[in-house]
């Protein structure tokens, strides 16, 4: 019951801190940016050629903008689980009993948790990272996430 607390504590953060209203809103500025930047270096690198050079090259600014608003929204929703998770210590006035319910989902999904990066386009942090960053939040000690 403690750990489903912390994590419906994690979510109620989420929640406080707009973090969906606050990604959609990533999302558009990056693509609508990231569109009207691509589209408009193909279209001066490729003023005069023919359609058939220039459609594939179109394409590739479409999978551009995709990427790149992934990239963005991705890396910020990284930081926002961090800003959850500070939330929710705050709330409860501890942090172990969240590390506890991360470690156990990771030990239950076979998540690796050493300190490998989660990668470029991943949406939360590493296992470790956040365990890491659970562990400094109030320091707390004794809990099944930093070993003991």
């Amino acid at each position: 019951p403690d750990e489903v607390e912390a994590v419906v504590a994690h979510e109620i953060g989420h929640l406080h801190h707009r973090h969906v209203a606050w990604l959609g809103l990533a999302a558009i500025v990056t693509s609508v940016t990231a569109a009207a930047g691509f589209v408009g270096l193909v279209s001066v690198a490729t003023r005069g050629m023919s359609d058939a050079v220039r459609r594939p090259l179109f394409g590739l600014a479409g999978a551009g903008t995709v990427l790149a608003t992934l990239y963005v929204t991705r890396r910020l929703s990284r930081r926002f689980e961090f800003e959850a998770n500070n939330f929710a210590a705050r709330l409860l006035g501890k942090s172990h009993n969240l590390a506890d319910a991360l470690a156990s989902l990771a030990r239950e999904n076979w998540l690796a948790t050493d300190d490998r990066d989660a990668g470029a386009f991943a949406a939360h942090p590493s296992i470790h990272r956040r365990l890491e960053h659970l562990r400094t939040l109030s320091g707390d000690a004794g809990s099944a996430a930093s070993g003991s």
